[in-house]
């Protein structure tokens, strides 16, 4: 766990990072314009994050895959960056011509928001593009354990440019559709960060190598990433097909904007997920390679119990604050509304981090075929779900239909694992973890609050954090965070 510990540290510092700009934003610079203008600009961007790893049609997980197969830094790992790059362009070019060729078909999905999507289609696909290539070389760089830079371009650089791009709306230095156009280049400028990087470290080997790729290892690419897209598909339908049914079906795109302060905070509880996630990945996808079963299980293990450490930390920590965090936002009583949805979703959260890297261990295995009536079924439960709930109970219908579909997903997928291969993440320690989260939330719950919204923030936050790692530490729930400490008091004391 060493190179996963360090790296998944170092990401989740950049991601954190990511987080604190983005809840600046959220709390102080998005709540300053109207809603529904606000409400369509992260549609937008939703949508279009959304299609992208469709249009990759899978390409990005085979990178991760099939890199093993063709690693050799002597002969250029046989043209394989070559190989799934032009994969990638014919791949994204069919399908975002298809959504535009059908576009009056799509748009019958939105109702009485369809002009909107038509209107704003153009921005869609062009981000949509731009973001399925960074996808792909994020992945691809991944395979050298390098995720920190390509990192900070996705979390960081976009969460600066977009404030800014309100902001100036805000004063009226540019018009609404000037920011629909600083996106699509603050992408394309995340685009080249990525390339500029693979040539930084010496990986931009683009030659290809015919005689190397086979029919049959073609195929076994097409048929891997043809079943794979399904993963993509699946987990953005559970977690982002809510958010872009909310508009449509509640007939206000301001409910966009009051769901996703609820989603944004979410996001910020998976941060360390995705942070291990993306370093565990080529070291995961080895192990099942060669059938290294005790490694496949020390990384499921480990992961899913530092997960969901942090993750409930970090949802006790927000529960604590939540309401002095709407009395401190710009018109925070029209957004409080999700408070709720603050809670649900990161229920849901908690669950993907409990079972741990269940998704990754199917999609790197020979059991990712496994993925296509897994998806399917959730894709349905999630979109006849909204469309029963949501128009009765509005944005909170959207969360709880998100977190039954977590928790439904992510439990098949945990048998499924168990019964084929013989691992699960489960430990009476995450039950500790949970136990010492209400714990810490509840102290801070009963101490007397100043009657400043900031002072209450601070305080209550501080009570979470000490009284939460303070139990986590001394009853060691994780060794690698009681190691991590002990480093870190370590090299306080040497610097003292």
């Amino acid at each position: 766990m060493g190179v996963i510990k360090r790296q998944g540290i170092k990401n989740s510092l950049v991601n954190y990072a990511g987080v604190g700009i983005g809840a600046i934003s959220v709390i102080f610079i998005y709540p300053l314009i109207n809603k529904e203008e606000l409400g369509i600009i992260q549609f937008i961007i939703k949508a279009a994050t959304f299609l992208a790893p469709v249009a990759l049609l899978g390409l990005n997980l085979s990178a991760i895959q099939f890199f093993p197969l063709f690693k050799n830094k002597e002969k250029n790992h046989h043209g394989f960056l070559f190989l799934i790059t032009v994969s990638s362009v014919l791949s994204v070019f069919v399908t975002l011509m298809g959504v535009w060729l059908f576009k009056t078909f799509f748009s019958l999905i939105f109702h009485e928001q369809a002009k909107y999507f038509l209107y704003y289609l153009p921005h869609i696909l062009v981000l949509s593009s731009l973001v399925a290539f960074s996808y792909l070389l994020n992945s691809y760089i991944s395979n050298f354990n390098r995720i920190v830079v390509p990192a900070i371009f996705f979390n960081l650089f976009i969460k600066i440019v977009l404030p800014v791009l309100i902001l100036l709306y805000w004063r009226q230095f540019i018009s609404y559709k000037i920011i629909f156009n600083g996106i699509v280049i603050t992408y394309l400028f995340v685009l080249a960060g990525h390339i500029w990087y693979l040539y930084y470290i010496k990986e931009a080997r683009w030659s290809p190598d015919f005689t190397f790729i086979t029919r049959r290892l073609a195929k076994k690419i097409a048929q891997y990433s043809g079943f794979n897209v399904l993963l993509s598909v699946g987990y953005s339908i559970a977690l982002q097909v809510g958010d872009l049914m909310v508009g449509p079906l509640t007939k206000n795109f301001a409910n966009v904007a009051i769901y996703n302060v609820g989603f944004f905070i979410a996001e910020a509880i998976d941060v360390p997920r995705k942070a291990l996630s993306g370093v565990s990945s080529p070291l995961l996808s080895e192990a099942l390679e060669k059938n290294d079963r005790p490694t496949v299980e020390m990384i499921y293990k480990k992961s899913a119990l530092i997960q969901l450490v942090v993750g409930v930390y970090l949802l006790a920590g927000v529960w604590a604050c939540v309401d002095y965090l709407f009395l401190i936002m710009p018109n925070g009583a029209g957004f409080a509304g999700g408070k709720y949805v603050i809670l649900i979703l990161g229920i849901a959260r908690l669950t993907d981090m409990a079972t741990g890297l269940n998704s990754e261990i199917i999609t790197y295995s020979h059991l990712y075929r496994f993925n296509f009536p897994s998806v399917i079924s959730l894709a349905v439960f999630t979109i006849l779900g909204n469309l029963l709930i949501v128009p009765r109970f509005g944005y909170i219908g959207t969360a709880w239909v998100t977190l039954a579909s977590m928790v439904l997903y992510n439990l098949v997928k945990l048998f499924f694992i168990y019964q084929k291969l013989g691992v699960q993440p489960l430990q009476w320690k995450m039950m500790q973890a949970l136990i010492f989260g209400f714990i810490a939330w509840k102290i801070a719950d009963l101490i007397p609050g100043f009657s400043s919204a900031i002072l209450n923030m601070v305080l209550k936050g501080t009570v979470v954090t000490l009284t939460y790692f303070l139990l986590i530490l001394l009853f060691r729930i994780s060794t690698d965070i009681n190691s991590t400490f002990s480093q870190m008091r370590i090299k306080l004391k040497k610097g003292l």
